[in-house]
């Protein structure tokens, strides 16, 4: 059995070690697992050129919302698919903050807006919405007309 030990300074003078208990060793390996999953699904957005506004937010999302890790990538290249290379796709979290709730936002935003926008919107909504069934969580791919950033 490997001995693991959490090192404490205290008064920046004395060192401090205590042994990690074997149940915390779990939650630890269970966490680093969880994040490398989710930085390899952070990755792989890279390939369709997502921006993430704050990652470390769209982490701790992810983390709590765990079984939306594997669907990024793949909303990511439908929407891709749709609107072309040119717009800009930003990922975030939203705050709506008169419902208390918060979901995934990938944005899609471009110098000058199409009428058909919102049609692809929809078509890309059609084609990831049956993998949200029995989700928690949320991810949403809309537009705020804004300008890329």
């Amino acid at each position: 059995m490997i001995a693991m030990t959490q090192t404490i300074i205290q008064d920046q003078r004395e060192i401090t070690t205590y042994p990690i208990p074997s149940t915390d060793l779990a939650i630890v390996f269970k966490e680093l697992l969880i994040r490398s999953e989710i930085y390899d699904s952070l990755s792989h957005l890279a390939k369709f050129e997502v921006l993430i506004s704050n990652q470390d937010e769209v982490t701790d999302y992810l983390i709590e919302y765990q079984n939306l890790i594997e669907l990024l990538p793949f909303v990511a290249g439908i929407a891709r698919k749709y609107v072309g290379n040119e717009p800009q796709l930003c990922l975030e979290v939203y705050h709506e903050y008169d419902f208390d709730s918060q979901y995934l936002v990938l944005w899609i935003r471009q110098e000058k807006y199409n009428y058909d926008i919102m049609d692809k919107i929809n078509s890309i909504w059609k084609e990831y919405q049956d993998k949200l069934v029995g989700k928690s969580g949320s991810i949403l791919v809309t537009t705020d007309f804004d300008t890329p950033k």
